[in-house]
């Protein structure tokens, strides 16, 4: 086996400059670095965990055994449970127990010997079991906690609220007045089977006279015992399956081996972003149940840390109270288990009913031609599915449909899309007050939307004209992987004296940017530092704007003028001139360009608003997990996308208002992002089907709840063009690149210029 000192010895270097790099401890040299990785390489070495391990004496890692990795179930709570442990310095070993009490035993014992911190399990022992493997291996009572499945009464436990989802799934058989059904589960021994099958049979056979024929399988034999209930026998109105993968396996004998069509199939079911066809799901989100369980877990294990601590003060103690905390803290090593966490479940969604005898209809939308529009028109037919009204849509370039709606010219559309920049000098003359159609829609969007993206996108002078369609704030991206590497992290301590980080201001942006160009650092592993987007001016604007935010939180004064020409403008012009010598030359033609050049290597960081890293992720071009991401630095994101609204010209109004709160239902707003759109609705960003496939949405929440930038002057009685406002104010920059005024000229002509325009508007 190659040892540290093989590795000292072939690097050229001490038993301890090994260690300290393979343990990121240490001042070790860039250079000494590269001897040690290189020695590595060429040695094969792969450390031994468990030898380290055991010089520690404990762990951070956490142990999770699942009975299989077959159900969609398991894999949900594996993911989230492991995202969150890590965000907690935790590492998750993963065990299979396939449904076996002996295998599980064997886990048990092999977990022991490896030292982790704590043991989540959905546990395959049947809750008759006597004998206790966790607590004869010596877990204590706070190092375990039980999923879904409890064989031990006093036991830690977290799991769903079986006893509603039975009761949902029974009143269905009330409601249907089924006469003869199936019902199809995992072993009565398990807990959450038991709950199940208790309280679904005893509300359907106090209630009604439907014939239950009730079959017990595992996943493993849930084929073969789903073939013996169509065999030669009376079909069922129905099967109520209590397990996704054994209503699948039910599903496939359906529809390929016997001619049972007319059959339903109900299930328990994780939750899907996009609808299981041929099923009738009673959803339960197991992400939630993962990111809960690890929280609980890691909860209980510094519940015990700090009753150990206690313990170990109460010996030190050396007073007349010593007996008294000594009797206390021991107590405490005894901790009695927690109450029971029970999540409730999601319930069935309705994707959409079949529309019957319902007159064809047709509403319009008149929208820009970006992904979110082409990722609806696709959704829609869901929606004509529904209420047999077909959704035409129409898309044009932005500067297209700007040039269209300021005509004040919507036409006869029924929908209407404008870019958030537009709202406040076109929503009024174009789109209806929402509430005069709905009067309680605001409370409904208020429940359902982030309350500030609201106040950005929806509402002007106090009425609500419009909800986000395609909304996302900007974030900062970064290389995730040069950021985390050892050499480089040590080269650029060693030439700024600074740790590598993601900035929190523009000043540490333009210098790590320094840093990744080569023009500066030749052996930078990409050309340039940050990409910057100068394409129009209405972007060369927003480059400076997004720097400019970044030192203070508004545009304009209480007098209502421009405050570009100001210490804080001068110091973002300075901050983005800066910035163009760390980008390629002449800069990026457009947000899609930018993003573009970022995930092909071009560029170290980039800031960019969300949708354009959604809508490129699923290419393949550069891993996620290479990217990192983090808030804009100075913390003022800047918002871009647009808002949908109903044209004042639209002669179907409400039919338009209807399709606008089909696309706020969570179910569609989820799946608008799972496709690489973007939503305001807020659950879409508990949904870590979504998170998992874009994990920068998961910093979403927290960017909408700070305050965003005033973009607009106090004064609400002050009328704007905030387009024209962009376009001045990138006009102006683009004046000092071309070297055709310096900088504070530019700033000042901004601001006289956006007052002569204001004044006119507001005679």
């Amino acid at each position: 086996m190659i040892t540290i000192n093989d590795i000292a010895k072939a690097a050229g270097v001490s038993h301890g400059t090994v260690s300290n790099v393979l343990n990121k401890k240490g001042n070790v040299s860039s250079k000494r670095i590269k001897m040690v990785e290189d020695a590595i390489a060429a040695l094969g070495y792969n450390m031994n965990e468990k030898a380290k391990l055991l010089r520690k004496g404990v762990s951070d890692d956490l142990a999770l055994i699942l009975p299989n990795l077959e159900s969609r179930c398991y894999t949900d709570f594996y993911s989230s449970f492991l995202h969150e442990a890590e965000k907690s310095g935790y590492n998750v070993r993963l065990y299979i127990a396939e449904n076996s009490s002996h295998r599980e035993r064997e886990l048990v014992t092999q977990i022991r010997s490896e030292i982790v911190r704590g043991i989540a399990t959905f546990s395959s022992l049947e809750s008759s079991a006597e004998e206790n493997p966790y607590k004869a291996a010596g877990f204590s009572e706070n190092e375990l906690l039980y999923v879904e499945r409890r064989p031990f009464s006093e036991s830690n436990y977290i799991g769903f609220d079986y006893v509603q989802c039975a009761t949902l799934m029974a009143n269905t058989v009330l409601r249907k007045k089924f006469s003869n059904i199936v019902l199809f589960t995992e072993n009565e021994a398990f807990y959450d089977q038991k709950l199940f099958i208790h309280t679904f049979m005893e509300i359907v056979k106090n209630n009604s006279n439907c014939q239950i024929h009730h079959v017990q399988s595992s996943v493993a034999h849930g084929y073969s015992t789903a073939m013996t209930l169509f065999d030669g026998k009376e079909q069922p109105e129905a099967v109520f399956a209590s397990n996704i993968v054994l209503a699948q396996q039910v599903k496939s004998m359906l529809y390929n081996f016997f001619d049972v069509t007319k059959t339903l199939v109900y299930t328990v079911s994780p939750l899907y972003t996009i609808p299981e066809s041929q099923l009738y799901n009673f959803e339960m989100n197991y992400h939630l149940l993962g990111k809960h369980a690890a929280e609980r877990l890691i909860s209980q294990l510094e519940r015990s840390d700090a009753a150990a601590e206690a313990v170990d003060d109460a010996k030190t103690a050396d007073n007349a109270k010593a007996a008294e905390d000594t009797k206390a803290a021991d107590h405490a090593e005894n901790l009695p288990v927690l109450d029971p966490t029970i999540l409730p479940i999601k319930g069935r969604r309705i994707w959409a009913h079949y529309a019957e005898n319902c007159p064809r209809k047709k509403i319009s939308l008149l929208a820009r031609n970006i992904h979110t529009t082409e990722i609806i028109r696709n959704l829609a037919n869901l929606y004509t599915k529904s209420t047999n009204v077909e959704i035409a849509v129409s898309t044009f370039s932005y500067d297209d449909l700007y040039n269209i709606l300021n005509q004040n010219s919507g036409g006869n559309f029924d929908l209407l899309c404008l870019d958030v920049l537009w709202m406040s000098s076109l929503a009024e003359s174009l789109l209806v007050d929402l509430k005069s159609l709905d009067p309680e829609i605001t409370s409904r969007m208020a429940d359902t939307h982030f309350p500030e993206a609201l106040q950005t996108y929806s509402y002007v002078n106090g009425k609500l004209y419009g909800i986000p369609f395609s909304s996302a704030p900007q974030i900062l991206f970064y290389r995730k992987d040069l950021f985390e590497s050892t050499i480089t992290r040590r080269l650029y301590f060693e030439k700024y004296r600074q740790e590598l980080r993601p900035p929190k201001t523009y000043a540490e942006y333009n210098q790590i940017a320094q840093f990744f160009t080569r023009r500066y650092s030749p052996a930078s592993p990409v050309p340039y530092g940050t990409t910057l987007n100068l394409e129009s001016t209405s972007e060369t604007a927003t480059e400076f704007l997004m720097r400019y935010f970044s030192h203070t939180n508004t545009l304009f004064d209480d007098k209502n003028r421009l405050l570009l020409d100001s210490p804080a403008g001068m110091q973002a012009l300075s901050e983005f001139l800066e910035a163009r010598k760390y980008c390629k030359k002449g800069g990026d033609s457009s947000w899609h360009d930018a993003t573009w050049n970022f995930l092909h290597g071009e560029a170290a960081m980039s800031i960019l608003y969300g949708y354009y890293m959604s809508e490129f992720a699923d290419s393949g071009i550069l891993s996620t997990d290479k990217i990192g991401f983090a808030q804009v630095p100075g913390g003022n994101s800047l918002f871009g996308g647009t808002s949908i609204g109903i044209n004042k010209n639209s002669a179907h109004k409400q039919e338009a208002l209807d399709f606008i709160q089909h696309l706020c239902k969570e179910e569609i707003s989820s799946a608008i992002a799972f496709f690489g759109g973007m939503t305001a609705c807020q659950s879409v960003y508990e949904n870590y089907e979504v998170i998992d496939k874009y994990p920068w949405l998961s910093v979403f929440p927290e960017i909408y709840a700070a305050k965003p930038p005033i973009r607009k002057p106090l004064d609400s009685h002050i009328r704007i063009n905030e387009q024209q406002l962009l376009n001045i104010i990138g006009f102006s920059i683009r004046n000092v690149l071309t070297g055709t005024m310096t900088e504070q000229e530019a700033l000042k002509y901004a601001c006289q210029t956006y007052q002569f325009f204001s004044d006119q508007l507001n005679r």
